[in-house]
């Protein structure tokens, strides 16, 4: 069972903390803290953790995505692989600032 994120979300929320890895230069880090929202069309990722990897986003793409607010977000895309639950994810994803989380 997740835990649930007391601090950061009211209500609580479900977390999943989770491990990301750069293919190119093999740097990761983990620890990486994901909202778990199994209502979501994409995977977003905190651009905070991906920064720290020292990648940058794959092309010059901006998405735009929306959230509960109805408001349009601008989403970069970055290509890394995601370790959640002992599964590695190589695919892309979008990157979110945590504080629009």
């Amino acid at each position: 069972m997740p835990r649930y994120d007391t601090e950061n979300f009211d209500p609580p929320a479900p977390v999943a903390y989770i491990s990301v890895r750069d293919p190119e230069t093999g740097a990761s880090l983990s620890n990486v803290p994901m909202l778990i929202d199994t209502g979501a069309d994409v995977t977003l990722l905190p651009a905070s953790f991906v920064e720290q990897l020292d990648m940058k986003p794959v092309r010059d793409i901006t998405y735009e995505i929306q959230g509960f607010d109805g408001e349009p977000k601008p989403a970069k895309m970055v290509e890394l692989e995601l370790v959640f639950l002992g599964k590695k994810f190589s695919r892309q994803f979008l990157l979110i600032a945590l504080a629009t989380l």
